[in-house]
């Protein structure tokens, strides 16, 4: 951010040699445009996805409907059955009292912990950011919502179609590898090649919008072949024509697709995307309006969508029975990184427990001065060594494991043991301070002592007047 610009960088396009260029000025009528449609959108798919018992006006304000956590909470059961406990979630909350702002925070803190489970990213991300309607933080989580919600089948398990998408030597690996974006690009391209075969393309001749002023022209001359990015390149919408045309030819005439292509007006022709869109139910998350000002969000979104109800694939029997092959290879590494990380589950019980106790000793330090502090140091030493050694081989196995498979595969498993270490080692952290206020309190013991063998000294020097006295002169003086 430099000074009240604001920057819509897009990093596949900078990695395809395109430039960096400053889109909108932040608060600009451009700039509040596109967040503007984006919110609209996120707010229609959450609408969609919510139980009829749930309050959502998506004409209303979207960020001040978001601040007690319901509809949050649902979305995201939305995305992974059961990741939230409803029960757990308050309800009825008077935003305007104290207590109600109380119990919505409560509940934002437990929707945030939970979409951390699922592989959201919080960072920086708080309940507060929630309830006092922090604008740019709550976009980006529903933007993170969004995605996973509408990428949970873009995956080799829920669609073995996408070994279509193999080129020569890669393996089931290469796809995965880079996630949905990676994916939805390779699908693209995939059916972007396959229009250059097509009936519609390869025979019909048709006036285009070519340099040439607009002379009869075959259409395969000039579709696009390639697409690099879900922003600049799907601005003049004929990538979408070209591949909703080849997903779903029986759906889109081909006088309606020729028509649309040939369109002079880009806002028109974008107008005909969706309402193709539409006939094809995939008409959340688009408008016109998205499609020319490229924006990068809404376009993936709307892309997966369409991915999701009209993949486009087959596959064959050779092709089926080498799948499953493969599927049964990576099963079974699969299996044998899970048994590791179940033996590293077992220790780190073991350690917990072993933790407990030498917790429990520390706090027994604190009632007397006998106990060997230097015995107590160096077991801390050894357990916070292998609590070192111990998370250092959760990481190698879990960074493996997520590697080779769907991050979805194995979520609850690895969270939970990083969770885990995370607390333990926070545990060691109490301790060091316990311990350090633990020899605070020597100090302070000793110089007791020093001061009461002084008294008693100087009592037995004197050893004068009655005993009233001399106690009135050890305790009083």
């Amino acid at each position: 951010m430099e000074g009240d610009k604001f920057e819509a960088i897009d990093t596949k396009s900078i990695e395809n040699g395109l430039r960096r260029t400053v889109v909108h000025r932040y608060g600009s009528p451009e700039f509040l445009d596109v967040t503007n449609h984006e919110i609209r959108a996120y707010a229609e798919h959450i609408k969609g996805t919510l139980p009829r018992t749930v309050y959502f006006d998506i004409h209303k304000n979207v960020y001040s409907q978001l601040r007690d956590g319901i509809v949050l909470a649902y979305f995201l059961n939305h995305i992974d059955d059961g990741l939230v406990d409803i029960n757990k979630i308050m309800r009825n909350l008077d935003m305007e009292k104290q207590n109600g702002v109380f119990e919505a925070s409560t509940n934002l803190a437990y929707i945030i912990k939970a979409a951390k489970k699922c592989g959201i990213c919080v960072v920086n991300l708080g309940p507060e950011d929630i309830l006092f309607e922090n604008r740019t933080l709550v976009l980006g989580l529903l933007w993170q919502l969004g995605k996973k919600s509408v990428t949970k089948t873009t995956n080799i398990t829920n669609r073995p179609e996408l070994v279509n998408l193999l080129n020569g030597s890669e393996t089931l690996v290469d796809i995965t590898n880079g996630g949905e974006d990676n994916i939805l690009l390779r699908w693209v391209n995939y059916h972007l090649t396959k229009a250059h075969d097509s009936k519609c393309v390869k025979e019909l001749k048709l006036l285009t919008n070519h340099d040439q002023k607009n002379i009869h022209r075959s259409l395969k001359t000039y579709i696009p072949v390639i697409c690099k990015n879900f922003g600049p390149d799907l601005k003049d919408s004929k990538i979408y024509l070209l591949v909703l045309k080849q997903v779903a030819s029986s759906l889109i005439s081909d006088e309606a697709f020729i028509k649309a292509y040939i369109e002079k007006d880009d806002f028109k022709r974008a107008e005909a995307v969706v309402d193709i869109a539409e006939i094809l139910d995939c008409k959340r998350f688009i408008t016109p309006e998205a499609i020319l000002a490229g924006d990068t969000k809404l376009n993936f979104l709307f892309m997966a969508t369409v991915f999701d109800k009209h993949i486009g694939l087959s596959m064959n029997s050779e092709q089926d029975n080498s799948l499953k092959s493969q599927i049964e290879e990576l099963s079974k590494e699969n299996d044998e990184l899970s048994d590791k990380i179940k033996i590293l589950e077992d220790k780190l019980t073991d350690l917990t427990r072993e933790y407990e106790q030498e917790k429990e000793l520390s706090q027994s330090l604190k009632s007397g001065s006998d106990v060997n502090n230097e015995m107590h140091n160096k077991a801390m030493s050894e357990h916070e060594k292998m609590f070192k050694e111990f998370g250092d081989q959760v990481l190698s196995y879990s960074q493996k494991l997520g590697y080779k498979y769907n991050s979805e595969d194995q979520p609850l498993t690895t969270d939970k043991i990083m969770f885990t270490i995370n607390a333990l080692n926070n545990e060691i952290d109490k301790l060091r301070i316990e311990n350090r206020e633990l020899r605070q309190m020597n100090v302070i013991i000793d110089e007791i002592y020093v001061k009461l063998e002084k008294r008693i000294d100087e009592y037995l020097s004197k050893q004068k007047g009655n005993r009233k006295g001399c106690l009135d002169f050890f305790f009083c003086k």
